[in-house]
């Protein structure tokens, strides 16, 4: 299928989405709902991480890929790449986009798009912080974070002590994410931690 018909403008407003989630969080300051504000705060972390993510890349179209939830992203430089290829007279196929596409993530990992996608080296005493905004309730069962949050009841044993524990870390966390230099650069998926 040609370039044109496959890539579009992203779908997703990340800084928009940031922006609109940090409001909803910060409009339930005064509600009892400790489980509610951990999930919520996670979502805007992974919002603005993302939003750090496709602004240092410059990434502004996207394709779907099959069936999947993710969306392949292409920055204007990727979008160069397959668009020399394609009026050289190659017919692109799924292997020529899946090889030159930027993915964000399939799940809500903001952690590894810090440390993958970013590069950024994340300093110990963030480490923790950034652990307990992901993983509130520190379940012992892998792969479990906030998202998972919304399956749990207001009633936990514990849930003030967590819940303050996470206030500090979510406050430290958008303090430093907040403070880190995003520099732009073309999306080279060698040096990316590419997929």
């Amino acid at each position: 299928m040609a370039l044109q018909q496959e890539l579009k403008a992203i779908e997703e407003d990340f800084e928009e989405a940031y922006y609109s989630r940090k409001e909803d969080l910060e409009s339930i300051d005064d509600i009892d709902r400790k489980i509610m504000k951990m999930h919520w705060g996670g979502i805007v972390i992974e919002c603005f991480v993302k939003y750090l993510t496709v602004e240092k890349y410059s990434m502004n179209k996207m394709r779907k890929s099959g069936n999947r939830k993710i969306a392949q992203l292409f920055s204007d430089y990727t979008e160069n790449i397959l668009r020399e290829k394609e009026q050289a007279g190659y017919q692109l196929i799924k292997d020529d986009y899946d090889k030159y596409a930027f993915k964000l993530s399939e799940g809500h990992d903001f952690i590894a798009l810090i440390e993958n996608k970013l590069k950024f080296n994340i300093p110990k005493e963030i480490d923790y912080d950034l652990n307990i905004v992901y993983d509130p309730l520190e379940y012992e069962e892998g792969n479990k974070c906030f998202i998972d949050l919304r399956y749990e009841s207001e009633d936990l044993q514990g849930i003030e002590e967590k819940y303050e524990q996470w206030k500090k870390s979510y406050k430290k966390v958008m303090i430093w994410l907040h403070s880190l230099n995003i520099e732009k650069e073309d999306y080279k998926k060698d040096t990316v931690g590419g997929e």
